[in-house]
């Protein structure tokens, strides 16, 4: 198997460093959390806009919820979110769908528990007009 990579040259600060300074307190915070799986806190790597991208999910039973997703190549820590109600969470076996709030950005999340400690999916959005 083979891969390709593309690198993207940072003017400053590397997003993952950028990511722990703005938002460290969150996986502070999600590894004392203890909550049934699939909820909690998920960091990783989303394609968006044709780019791999670090993203975190938040996916919360009685709260609210985001996906969140940080662009590279900015000297400016450049967050993209789309929230979301624990009452717009629907799980049905290995499957959760998601209807979020952003118009424009993963307005639907598809996620599809791979195992106890992996999700794989994807987002869309619906435009009406």
């Amino acid at each position: 198997m083979s891969r390709t990579y593309q690198l993207i040259k940072q003017e400053a600060k590397s997003t993952p460093r950028k990511f722990l300074e703005k938002r460290g307190q969150l996986i502070a915070n999600a590894e004392q959390n203890t909550t049934e799986h699939p909820f909690g806190t998920w960091i990783g790597v989303m394609q968006y806009l044709d780019r791999p991208e670090l993203a975190l999910l938040q996916l919360n039973e009685d709260e609210q919820g985001s996906l969140r997703v940080y662009r590279k190549g900015s000297k400016t820590f450049n967050e993209v979110q789309s929230s979301f109600s624990a009452n717009n969470i629907s799980i049905d076996g290995k499957v959760i769908e998601i209807e979020a709030s952003h118009t424009t950005f993963a307005s639907n999340i598809i996620l599809f528990v791979q195992a106890d400690n992996m999700i794989s999916g994807y987002t869309y959005a619906i435009h009406k007009s």
